[in-house]
């Protein structure tokens, strides 16, 4: 095969592109279904020290106000970056058109903020 004879059995032994693929594939898995785990356990956690035990048990807290309240939180209340984290999500699920008219909407936002500041 025109291989020197030194590499021919370390090339027939190292890991296919494929199964390199296969394996960086499950690590990846394994993490995000990690990270995944950790959010919830910290939604759980959070809605436990934000809301009411009678909200929380009635069911009218749902997880997606409470990382809605841990994003805005964590951006400290800045508005420019709860946007660009809600455009990302829609981005992400593939609501481009939406993710159009979302940014207009919030460049006419942002103007109206101007305006009011600048009188």
């Amino acid at each position: 095969m025109g291989l020197l004879p030194e590499t021919r059995g370390r090339l027939n032994n190292a890991p296919s592109h494929l199964q390199t693929l296969k394996i960086n594939t499950m690590i990846y898995d394994t993490e995000s279904n990690k990270i995944i785990s950790d959010l919830k356990d910290v939604i759980a956690r959070y809605k436990k020290l934000s809301f009411t035990p009678d909200s929380i048990a009635s069911g009218s807290v749902k997880d997606a106000e409470v990382l809605g309240c841990l994003i805005s939180n964590y951006f400290d209340y800045d508005p420019e970056q709860i946007f660009e984290a809600s455009q990302s999500a829609f981005e992400d699920v593939n609501y481009h058109s939406f993710n159009q008219e979302f940014q207009k909407i919030w460049h006419k936002e942002l103007s109206k903020s101007d305006e009011t500041y600048n009188k």
